[in-house]
């Protein structure tokens, strides 16, 4: 049995408070997965370059460095490398008595005639570094990929929306019942490299057509405990059932990124820049026009919906537990994992 605290506590790394009336759940996929899948191809590549350079007897990545700083003098000081050439094949410094036993060659051919040929038709030696910065520029932003607006729970107008770049949906909360209602959360989801030993938690959504959409994969990748989906919901349930939660005590502005921790921290830590997915304004905008129809329909059309909703939910509990996982989630916090296929793991 998890210590409570420790509960709390693991629960920093996968939410934030945007403000004391609504939290944001990361997502597992692009905050996680992902800028750690980059960020181990990235030291892959440059590992494998300094290889070849120590075989070669050279410092570690100075090829990639005199590369950058050659294609640097041809694009912003190109005189620096065709001076020496024109002073060698041209004023022949090397031979002091070059033009007395060649007079025909004297005077020798101005240097901005001779460097002509060098910034003219030379034209992608000298450009060749301005698109190099593309590719550093785009080497920085995977390694440092930015964080991603992801699914957040608003108690004050009692919805659950999620951000996508065309979209933002919105999720009605009942007022009584089960805050999840209008949402099916699968806690056995597809977890990158998980073996079928951990899991993500998919959250996905009813919008008021009545439809299933817009589905996130939720909370902080590597997990930090193998409880982590089951925690995540009950902190969501509690974060509309009670006013104030205790495990709200615990999270702050920013998702917590745990250094002992080197996997979690590796694909998590140094994510400087936020993807503003969607403005306040539209936010707001959003939630009120779903808001505006949910409130026109009638109490049977709004119960109607939540019903098909538990109705998938249950056929999913169902579905899952036909292959020994329980997908229940029930208030209390000393809850332990009561999947049969996962007893002997």
């Amino acid at each position: 049995m998890m210590n409570r605290n420790k509960i709390y506590h693991d629960l920093g790394f996968s939410i934030r408070k945007v403000n004391e009336d609504e939290i944001e759940i990361k997502n597992s996929t692009f905050d996680g997965y992902l800028r750690g899948f980059f960020r181990t191809l990235i030291i892959g590549i440059f590992s494998v370059i300094a290889f070849l350079d120590l075989q070669h007897k050279q410092v570690p990545l100075s090829s990639i460095y005199e590369g950058i700083k050659y294609d640097y003098l041809w694009a912003l000081n190109p005189d620096e490398q065709i001076k020496p050439i024109y002073n060698l094949y041209v004023l022949h410094d090397d031979d002091p008595t070059y033009f007395q036993r060649y007079p025909e060659k004297y005077p020798p051919q101005p240097y901005e005639e001779f460097r002509k040929p060098y910034v003219t038709e030379d034209f992608w030696k000298r450009h060749v570094f301005y698109f190099e910065l593309i590719p550093i520029f785009l080497v920085f932003v995977l390694f440092f990929y930015p964080r991603h607006r992801s699914i957040r729970l608003n108690r004050k107008e009692r919805v659950i929306y999620m951000q996508a770049f065309h979209k933002i949906f919105v999720i009605p909360v009942p007022d009584k019942g089960d805050p999840l209602m209008g949402m099916k959360y699968n806690r056995f989801s597809f977890y990158m490299f998980g073996s079928r030993k951990q899991f993500s938690l998919l959250m996905t959504g009813l919008v008021v057509e009545g439809k299933y959409t817009e589905a996130e994969l939720l909370g902080c990748y590597p997990l930090p405990n193998p409880l982590h989906n089951m925690h995540l919901i009950k902190a969501m349930r509690e974060f509309f059932t009670q006013e104030n939660p205790e495990f709200l005590k615990h999270i702050g502005r920013f998702y917590r990124t745990p250094w002992l921790r080197p996997g979690i921290a590796f694909c998590n830590s140094f994510s400087f820049i936020r993807f503003p997915i969607s403005s306040r304004r539209k936010i707001d905008r959003a939630i009120a026009e779903h808001k505006a129809f949910w409130n026109s329909l009638s109490y049977k059309q709004q119960m109607q919906r939540y019903a098909k909703a538990v109705k998938e939910q249950q056929e999913l509990n169902e579905q899952l537990a036909s292959e020994g996982l329980i997908n229940e989630v029930n208030d209390d916090w000393e809850e332990t994992e009561k999947s049969p296929a996962l007893q002997d793991k």
